[in-house]
């Protein structure tokens, strides 16, 4: 089972549309420089701390989200190999996606120690779609289904073509469509030291029915036909669980 861990700016920013009442445990800190005797003081301070900085976060992501066109991004890291992560990038409405940065907020002492929850590849994926979910609907979206999607399409190449694809059509009308409820999700798993990417999926959904069902669109992970939330969760783990053995796709 794939696990990764979040700071808790991150996973404030993920769990911000499902509420704190979720948050899996444990709740660990770094304790190498702590006197055995102090760690149970230091684990209950964290925890403190975690709480407080999440509910400052929750204000900036519930800012963040009633803008016209916002941002999130998180790095997660596998509890086993600190040396890789999973960088996750996410660009609303506009289609410009954001890469993000391998630490928090750069005032945040806590982004590099203690405050770590451990979750899921399916929890993690759970989070982004209760953070599709929680974008309000405009109107009633306008993408039609596209049924003839092969092994060989592209979703994520450039639009440098007068008549696009099929896929690309669809990414075209997903990014560009003011109406739709729209989130292109990039996932990279990358080496910490030195930022190198090892492996990218790009996956791009949207509202299609304005009935809280979706198409997801990426080069293996495609719905041809509108998913339910469900659906779509288990579609995003598999992309993650696929970044964690560098499968590229």
């Amino acid at each position: 089972m794939s696990v990764w861990t979040l700071t808790p700016t991150e996973l404030a920013v993920l769990c911000d549309a499902d509420g704190f009442d979720r948050l899996p445990y444990p709740l660990f800190a770094n304790l190498d420089d702590v006197d055995p005797d102090d760690r149970d003081a230091v684990n209950d301070a964290a925890e403190a701390h975690l709480l407080t900085t999440m509910t400052e976060a929750r204000a900036a992501a519930i800012d963040t989200l009633n803008r016209p066109s916002h941002r999130i991004s998180v790095v997660a890291f596998p509890l086993n190999n600190r040396k890789r992560g999973v960088r996750i990038a996410s660009g609303f409405r506009d289609g410009n996606a954001v890469i993000a940065s391998q630490s928090t907020a750069p005032g945040d002492p806590w982004a590099h120690r203690g405050g770590s929850v451990s979750i899921t590849s399916t929890d993690l994926a759970g989070w982004i779609t209760a953070l599709v979910s929680a974008l309000p609907p405009r109107e009633p979206g306008r993408l039609p289904p596209v049924p003839n999607m092969t092994s060989t399409d592209e979703p994520d190449s450039v639009l440098i073509n007068a008549t696009p694809d099929p896929v690309d059509r669809a990414r075209h009308i997903l990014l560009t469509a003011p109406t739709d409820l729209l989130g292109e999700f990039i996932l990279e798993e990358l080496d910490v030291q030195d930022t190198t990417v090892l492996s990218r999926a790009r996956v791009a959904i949207g509202d299609i029915t304005g009935d809280g069902r979706y198409a997801a669109y990426g080069r293996k992970t495609k719905s041809s036909t509108p998913v339910t939330a469900k659906q779509l969760t288990r579609l995003l783990t598999q992309v993650v669980s696929d970044l964690k053995y560098h499968r590229k796709v």
